[in-house]
Parts: C-alpha cells; structure tokens; sequence
C-alpha cells in the first residue's frame, strides 16, 4: 500500500472519530477536477437555525446545536445518549440516559445545599452557580431528547425525574425579586388583614428597605388601632405611628373604637394628614373627645361618608345634628346614640330640643320624597302624551292621552302604546328599590347632601318622647310615693325626678339610689344589672341616661 493511500485512510479515521463538520459545495460552483464535484450532498437551508450536518461512517446525520463558540469545544449534544435526530431509543441508550441523569442530579442537589448554606457572596458561591447552570443545561439537553423519542413505559419514570429536578432547581422568587410597588402593595394588603400597625412597623426591623417601605402612603389605605385600644394613648399614637413623614396621608379609613385614653391633639393630627382623603371614621367609646374635634372634622375632612361618635358623652348631639345637616355633602351614615343629650342625666329641655331637631328633619325628608314621587309621577305620565305634559295633574294628563289616542292616527296609537310599558317600567324599579320601612324611619334629611341615615337613633328619641307624654298625661307610671306626690301635684315638693328611658317609669332619686341596692347578677357573673322596682325590668348602669323631668 503506497504512502498517500495510508495517508487517506488516516484522514477518514479522523473523520469519523471527531464528526469533523464537512464545508458544503455545490455542483455548479465545485472545481472541474474536484474528487466530490460529482458527489450529491443533501440540501441544506440557512433557515435551520442551531443545526448543522455531520458525517458519520453511515452517511450524514442533522443535529441540533453546533459547536459552542465560547468554549471552543463539542456541544453537549454530540455526547452519547443524547442524540436528537433518531426517534427510536435503545436499551443501551437508555441506560446512558439514565446513569448520565442520575449523576447530574446528584451533583446539582449538592451544589444546591451548597449555596443555600453561603450568605455572602465569595468566589466558592460564584463557581457553585456557574456549575448550577452547566447542570441544569445537561439536564435540560437530557429532557429535550427525551420529549423527541418515542414514548415508551422505560422512558415515562425518567422524564418525570428530569422534569422534577429541572423544577427544583429553578431559583424561588424572593422578597429581593420584587419590585417596590409590588411590596407596598403586599404590604397595604398585610395591614388591612393585621389590623394592627404596630405588627406591620416591627417589619422595619428586618432591612432599610422595609424601613423605607412601611412608611409609604401607599401601603396605609387603613389605621386601625381598636387591638390596642387598652393601651393606646396620645404619646404612644403620635410617637411611635403617627409622625410627619406623610405615610398616612391617604388613608381612607380610621377606627379608634374604644381607645378611652385618646384625647381630640392625637386624632385631630391624624385628621390633619389624612383629612382630604378620608371616608369613614369611627371613634366609638372615645369619651375623652369633645365637640370641637367634630367641628375640626367638618372642614378637615370635606369627603367623610360615615361618622361613629357612639358613647361619646362629651360630645353634644344637637351640634353634630347641626353640622350634618350644613357640612358634609357625601354622609351617608351617623352613629349618634349615647352622646351628649342621651348621656348621663339629661334636662328634660335637652331632650326635648333633640326630639324637635330629629322631627323637623325627618319632615323635609318627607316633604322631599314626595316632592320626588310626584316629579316622577308627572314624567310618566307625559310619557303618555306625545305632545308633552301638561300642569293640570296626572288625572288630567290621563285623560287627555286617552282622547288623543281616539283621534290620533294608527301609527301614533302603535307608538303611545309602545311607550306605556317602557315608562311604567322605571316606576316598577324605584318601587322595588325603595327602602323598608325600618331603614326609612332612620332617614333624616340633608340640606347639601343625600339623607342620611342615624339608625336606631330617631326610633329610640320618639319611643322616649313618647314615654315622657305618657308621664304628662297622668298615666300611672310613678316608681315611688315622692313620684306619685309630684304627678298628682297634691303638694309642694323639691324632689328630683328621672324617667328611666327603657321602661318609662319615673323615680326620685333618693329611691334609685335605695332600689340599685337590690341589684342581680342574670347575665353573667361579674356583670350587674339594676331592675326597675315596679317592672323589674333592668334600669341603666350608674351614671347611665336618665332624663331629669322638669320642676
């Protein structure tokens, strides 16, 4: 065998040992005396992006990838057990796959418990993640080939295998991941469900962005401190949550229920923050509040809906009466029960003047409800009418739709008759919304705004009133001999006299005092109640609302 004969053959062998990529020509543009111009190689399109063709001692095969640029070596596809183009998988190739995957995922756990355990970052971490990745490309190379093969039982463990490491491997989002508008969002929502802004701010513990971030406007839609309310005072409420930082500056919503030891500086601040914002406002049981911190609300906070100022004895009700009805355009509601004319002992001229500010109320609000009945009365009753309506009443307007449609033509009967189902239905609807008449009896209305709803307030006003005309009247609801004195007026006496608003009876009070003596323990064990002598129903708690008959 000559020299350039061995020579050849040397050639081939590296060939097919090292699949040497083959540079493609075509016939026209080959060499006349080229030894493969006649040759015919397979077609090759540019648009086969991240193949390539490679010669082999069987012919040529297409893969996917090509040589990695970057590290000047084979790609991770050429390795064994990791062909693409052939869809049939043999027991050996199986058997590569499986030791191939096993060894990945081995390490890749490894390598993971490895950078769970470093915190700072050194340059062990740096090659840790630099392995991670080339793992999980031989993972995702391994998971490739197997999505192309065939389906078979052997194959359906390993795939969810690679699958399940591939998923284990991805890095978890963390707190560091998100963006600072999506933290104060989680954290707005973490506030509303706490209810409990000393919990939230303890987050500014942790980091400088939690720092910054829990004092954004953003995050306090809501100030509920009632959890605190044993403990809640105006130092601790103006220290430690409240400052000058403008982090409340949107808030919509302050509850304050039962925070006995707030004065009107601490929640006339939080007013001064949030005031344009702000739209419900609940200071239930707050009984150091006065009435100037009310009148401080009526301009602070131009957009509040609902007011809570229940068992604020402090806090006198004809003057809140009066500023909702001037201030206020957008209240809806008015919790007003146990202030000031219904608190402790009450002359009966408060009460009185209470009970004539709620009737004069509550007859504008009838005044303008039928204002507005009739209104939309006489708009459907023009929808009758295709000339318009008249003045004269819907009688008359009825009467002159019915001789119009005799002398009107065909098509105008067609068009009148048409429009009579479209203008009763919008009447139907308003019936249908119409307020039940429990809802209705609360109304009072509002010279700028909508009625406005006191609840139980003005039920309860007219059931007293109503027990004071029955003591008026002479009816036999005295509770002592010195009450039985006075009502009959059969001599002259400086008793002083209360009408217990619950059951009506009235008692001096030298004889409350006695009676309070007798007092039982029905509703639990350490809760009093003081029946009434004559109907032994309970009376009020010491110091509870009684109003003080006149001499």
């Amino acid at each position: 065998m000559s020299q350039a004969t061995m020579e050849d053959d040397d050639t081939a062998m590296d060939t097919h040992d090292l699949k040497l990529s083959i540079p493609e020509t075509s016939a026209e543009g080959a060499r006349s005396g080229s030894p493969e111009s006649g040759v015919s190689t397979p077609r090759y399109s540019e648009h086969q992006s991240g193949s390539k063709r490679l010669r082999t001692k069987d012919g040529w095969e297409e893969v996917e990838g090509g040589s990695d640029p970057d590290s000047g070596g084979p790609n991770r596809d050429d390795e064994p057990g990791t062909s693409v183009r052939l869809l049939n998988v043999t027991p050996a190739e199986v058997r590569q796959l499986t030791l191939r995957t096993k060894a990945a995922c081995s390490e890749l756990a490894d390598v993971i418990v490895r950078l769970s355990r470093e915190s700072a970052w050194t340059d062990s971490k740096e090659l840790d993640t630099k392995r991670k990745r080339e793992l999980c490309d031989q993972l995702r190379t391994i998971q490739r080939r197997l999505d192309r093969a065939e389906s078979a039982p052997e194959l359906e463990s390993l795939r969810a295998y690679v699958a399940f490491a591939t998923e284990q491997a991805r890095p978890a989002t963390s707190v560091a991941d998100l963006l600072d508008d999506e933290l104060e969002v989680i954290l707005g929502k973490v506030a509303t469900s706490l209810r409990s802004p000393k919990q939230l701010m303890a987050l500014s513990a942790l980091s400088r962005r939690f720092r910054r971030l829990v004092r954004q406007p953003a995050v306090w839609r809501e100030l509920d401190v009632s959890s605190h309310r044993a403990y809640m005072t105006d130092s601790l409420l103006l220290r430690q949550i409240v400052r000058n930082d403008g982090a409340f500056s949107l808030l919509r919503r302050v509850n304050f229920n039962g925070c006995t030891r707030v004065t009107d500086a601490a929640i006339r601040k939080v007013l001064a923050l949030s005031g344009k914002t702000l739209t419900h406002l609940y200071l239930e049981g707050c009984a150091l509040l006065t009435t100037e911190l009310v009148r401080y609300a009526a301009t602070a906070c131009p957009n509040l809906q609902v007011l809570d100022l229940t068992a604020c004895a402090s806090v006198d009700t004809l003057e809140v009466l009066r500023l909702s009805d001037e201030d206020w355009p957008k209240m809806r509601e008015l919790e007003l029960m146990d202030t000031g004319a219904l608190a402790g002992r009450v002359p009966q001229e408060t009460f009185e003047r209470l009970h004539a500010a709620l009737a004069e109320r509550r007859e504008r609000h009838k005044e303008q409800k039928k204002a507005e009945e009739e209104a939309a009365e006489r708009a459907a009753a023009d929808a009758f009418l295709p000339f318009g309506g008249d003045a004269e009443g819907t009688g008359a307007a009825t009467t002159r739709a019915i001789a119009a449609s005799d002398d009107a033509a065909p098509e105008n009967a067609s068009a009148a008759a048409t429009n009579a189902p479209a203008a009763a239905a919008p009447a139907s609807g308003s019936d249908a919304a119409e307020a039940s008449p429990s809802e209705e009896s609360a109304l009072v209305a509002c010279r700028r705004g909508p009625a406005l709803c006191l609840d139980e307030l003005c039920e309860y006003v007219n059931e007293c009133h109503g027990r004071l005309a029955a003591w008026g009247e002479g009816h036999q609801v005295a509770a002592c001999d010195h009450s039985m004195v006075a009502q009959g007026a059969m001599s002259e006496h400086n008793y002083v006299l209360n009408m217990l608003p619950d059951c009506g009876h009235v008692i001096c009070v030298e004889c409350e005092q006695k009676s309070r003596v007798n007092m039982t323990r029905p509703h639990g064990a350490d809760h009093y109640v003081y029946p009434c002598p004559v109907c032994a129903q309970d009376m009020p708690e010491p110091g509870g609302f009684t109003i003080t008959l006149s001499q």
